[in-house]
């Protein structure tokens, strides 16, 4: 596994020793700040996360996942998950409240969530980093059990032979199944989407689903339609494959329903140039209403490359069809998560977002930009590097935008691009707000539950060991508005802005379509030989096959069906069957109806036609199954016409 180069300059970064504050004005910190957590690696990859642990609505406590002692072929030091509280080491036992090693290294960050419905919330995390590490990912649910301590309450571990199985993407939690509990969603190296039942950490009905390349961004959980039910939407790498999977070399942007079936107008793919190297989506999707619609919008970022092409944030509208004015250059490619925030007080939220040479962008929902700036460090040199941004307001700057990775500190600007924190030398009275390594996410909020803003950082100590981790703390104010004061939006990494909340209205309609008639023509006969999902073998009892019925170079027969059919007539004829049955034929990609196209008896043939849409993606496909108790059964389809 090669890493991003923004995560190799963090790495790298990170050797150096802490910086030397001279005349700077250090930001002070919070009384019992900074905490260290010592002798099991910094805080690297992950970042922190804050929640009220005991439900009693009152301080919260900080949780970070620090990346162990790796030598290049064993860990000396297990990677650890660790409870701070909020005081610092102002109580007795000490600053820190908990702590469990872990198997492997943590990419991800934890979520924080009550998925047992009994008003406690529990801990999520994610295992199985970019070191080389042989241990597989997967993810671990710990439950409180007492007053200082908590244990597992399930484990779900990926272990597919010959493949990778780290999980990079931090989880998110929703209620999926719509049972009224929280539910676990991750996407990992497996090239697979998990949606894991919250009190059980089974696979809930429909899922994983196969989105046939790596995932490495967090999901985005919203309901795009305003149906009361959430959707899941997540960017994957991509690469080009024929039908019936019919994706495209570059990235790939996924929107599926709580069964497991895609959501109408996705996937949408991102494709570079003619001899460019691709790109995938390797930013986690952001969901909220960017344009004034009062509907929700995605956008999602190409990873970090040495490619030169996809440089670029893209923006669907809830039906898959790109928002105008996106998408939108950068001079690099995105380097974190993306942010939404009203930065104009308009009725649209603004974009914010980072790349992977240093810079922040502030960028309206048709795609103007509104600022782009370079950060400078406390030495005053521009910063080559900034993680994903939070939005929060601070003081009178409502909002400010706060990003990490400016060298070893924390960078506040305005909401035009100003930075507000110390950029250099010169004494002015701005702060330095100085960690001992590269931060990737800070977070904002009200720490102690008194009504005033605390910025949290982890990375480590300034100028200590990198065996151990530093929890930074630092008062703000008086609490304001925090539109995105978390990676992720918030402890749950949802990925959905505020009010989070989709009316009926904006369900997407589909549009009128008009018949086209063909001469009939056969495009898949399972008595024929190989021809990919066309032709044989007969069909196995409860077998599923995918069909592309648009024409396309695999066909046996070109029919005359374009890209743009929505719909086809069919003749769906079965033949030879060895017990009786029933054919369904559906849109590729969506849940097994309960009606069928015909039903047959043992060794009958019998022939019905059918209307079928095709797959709600515009990738052409249908899906076949043969539903018999035991033998085989030959499926045979004609088309005589078709929908747009």
């Amino acid at each position: 596994m090669i890493r991003p180069r923004f995560l190799v300059f963090l790495a790298v970064l990170s050797l150096f020793p802490g910086p030397s504050l001279n005349a700077q004005q250090e930001a002070p910190k919070r009384t019992g700040f900074p905490v260290t957590l010592p002798g099991h690696g910094r805080v690297t990859f992950s970042s922190p996360v804050v929640a009220d642990l005991d439900g009693s609505g009152g301080a919260k406590e900080i949780v970070v996942a620090t990346a162990g002692l790796w030598n290049g072929s064993a860990y000396t030091s297990l990677p650890r998950l660790w409870v701070v509280r909020p005081d610092g080491t102002a109580d007795p036992s000490g600053a820190v409240r908990w702590s469990t090693d872990l198997t492997s290294e943590p990419y991800a960050t934890p979520a924080i969530g009550d998925l047992t419905g009994d008003g406690v919330p529990e801990i999520v995390v994610a295992y199985g980093g970019y070191s080389d590490e042989p241990a597989p990912g997967g993810v671990i649910v710990f439950r409180k059990t007492g007053t200082n301590s908590w244990s597992q309450l399930w484990q779900f571990q990926l272990s597919t032979p010959g493949v990778s199985t780290h999980v990079l993407s931090s989880p998110s939690l929703g209620d999926v199944d719509g049972d009224g509990l929280l539910d676990v969603v991750i996407g990992a190296l497996d090239l697979k989407v998990h949606a894991l039942k919250g009190t059980t950490g089974a696979e809930i009905a429909g899922f994983p689903v196969l989105v046939y390349d790596s995932v490495r961004g967090s999901p985005a959980l919203a309901d795009l339609d305003g149906d009361g039910q959430i959707e899941i939407v997540v960017g994957a790498d991509c690469n080009a494959q024929g039908p019936p999977i019919n994706t495209k070399s570059g990235g790939a942007l996924w929107v599926l329903r709580r069964d497991g079936s895609i959501y109408p107008g996705f996937p949408q793919f991102v494709t570079p140039p003619l001899g460019e190297i691709p790109v995938g989506i390797g930013t986690a999707p952001v969901v909220g209403d960017i344009d004034g619609d009062g509907c929700p919008e995605i956008v999602a970022g190409t990873d970090q490359s040495t490619s030169t092409a996809q440089k670029y944030l893209y923006a669907w509208h809830n039906d898959g069809t790109p928002v105008a004015g996106w998408p939108v250059s950068l001079t690099g490619h995105a380097s974190g998560d993306q942010a939404l925030a009203n930065l104009d007080a308009d009725a649209a939220l603004e974009v914010v977002a980072t790349d992977d040479t240093g810079r922040v962008y502030g960028i309206d929902g048709n795609g103007t930009k509104l600022f782009q700036t370079l950060p400078k460090s406390y030495q005053g040199a521009s910063a080559v590097a900034a993680s994903g941004p939070i939005v929060a307001q601070i003081g009178s700057e409502n909002p400010a935008i706060l990003v990490g990775a400016v060298d070893w500190q924390v960078t506040i600007l305005s909401k035009t691009g100003v930075q507000l924190s110390d950029d250099g030398p010169a004494i002015d009275g701005k702060l330095l707000y100085v960690t001992g390594s590269p931060v990737r996410y800070p977070l904002v909020t009200d720490l102690t539950g008194t009504g005033t803003l605390t910025l949290v950082a982890a990375s480590k100590i300034n100028m200590g060991s990198d065996s151990d981790a530093g929890v930074h703390a630092w008062p703000l104010g008086t609490t304001g508005a925090l539109p995105w004061p978390f990676y992720q939006q918030d402890e749950k990494h949802s990925g959905w802005a505020p009010p989070k909340s989709t009316a009926a209205a904006c369900a997407p309609v589909p549009p009128a379509t008009k018949f086209y008639p063909l001469t009939p023509c056969r495009f898949a006969d399972s008595r024929w030989d190989g021809l990919l999902t066309y032709g044989g073998p007969a069909y196995a009892a409860g077998e599923i096959r995918p069909i592309t019925v648009t024409d396309n170079t695999y066909m046996p027969f070109v029919c005359g069906v374009p890209a743009t059919a929505k719909a086809v007539a069919l003749n769906v004829t079965v033949t030879a069957p060895s017990s009786a049955g029933t054919v369904r034929v559906y849109p590729g990609g969506e849940a097994v109806p309960v009606a069928s196209a015909l039903s047959y008896g043992a060794g009958r043939t019998k022939a019905n036609n059918a209307v079928v849409r095709l797959s709600p993606d515009g990738r052409g496909n249908i899906s076949v199954k043969a539903e018999q108790p035991s033998g085989t059964v030959h499926v045979i389809l004609d088309v005589s016409g078709y929908f747009q």
